[in-house]
């Protein structure tokens, strides 16, 4: 038996998103890559998730040409407030340890605190501020810019069924003056365009968030060889969901007195 001296972290953060939109983020492999164990200068090769009790997870981050796996299995999943797994870094240490999600709703937000048991001490200054950056990069996985990044996006691949289901909100309306301001008439123009440009390129420039209102400043070209035109979408959210967008475009000329260019 280990008589080896163990330490108890915790790690209290504050989201603006729902509990529901923080906890899935834990469990949807695409966007735990995002920040789950990835790190600034590395590049994450492996996300698998089996979403079940019993079901195992595996993460493998490439630093400097070497493959650092992190790996355990989830031994409780109450969505969306609660989620246990233990935890294993075979790279530092043979200790599998054990490390508890709670996430608390707070007016629209929610309150996430992270408790990680059985760490050894030489490990502990360090595994704290590992887990204090995981959960920035969760803040930025799970803010409504990503959101509105997001549906463009899968807008511009031509999966407007999923961008819809995904992200649009009860009550959607929006000011394009071409068609009616529901939802619905907004999708249905989405998709013609989409099966009439298949290739359609989305260059996204730079997108702001104030609150729940969220711009985003893009070039968009119906073909790859199109000059295409600048486009901002203004989207306003509400529980995580757009509920009313704004968009503004403007074609690029062939020749422009303007040194600076349009982007």
């Amino acid at each position: 038996m280990s008589t080896e001296t163990t330490e108890t972290l915790r790690v209290t953060r504050r989201f603006d998103a729902s509990a529901e939109r923080v906890c899935d983020a834990w469990l949807d492999p695409e966007k735990a890559a995002k920040f789950l164990f990835a790190t600034a200068h590395g590049k994450m090769v492996r996300a698998d998730i089996d979403v079940r009790v019993g079901g195992s997870y595996c993460f493998v981050d490439r630093r400097d040409g070497e493959d650092v796996e992190h790996t355990g299995t989830y031994l409780e999943i109450d969505r969306p407030r609660r989620l246990v797994f233990t935890f294993l870094v075979p790279k530092y240490s043979t200790a599998t340890t054990r490390v508890t999600v709670e996430i608390a709703p707070l007016g629209t937000g929610c309150e996430l605190t992270l408790t990680h048991d059985g760490v050894l001490p030489e490990y502990s200054s360090r595994t704290e501020a590992g887990w204090s950056a995981i959960l920035d990069g969760l803040a930025s996985a799970v803010s409504r810019k990503e959101a509105a990044l997001s549906f463009l996006r899968l807008v511009a691949a031509g999966r407007v069924h999923d961008a819809y289901r995904a992200h649009i909100g009860p009550g959607f309306r929006h000011h394009n003056p071409f068609f009616r301001g529901d939802a619905d008439s907004l999708r249905t123009a989405m998709e013609e365009n989409a099966s009439k440009s298949p290739n359609k390129v989305l260059e996204v420039q730079r997108a702001l968030e104030d609150g729940v209102l969220v711009a985003v400043h893009s070039r968009v070209r119906q073909t790859p060889e199109d000059r295409g035109g600048a486009a901002v979408h203004i989207f306003r959210f509400e529980n995580d969901r757009i509920v009313e967008l704004w968009d503004i475009g403007q074609l690029v000329p062939e020749t422009s007195a303007n040194e600076h260019g349009m982007f």
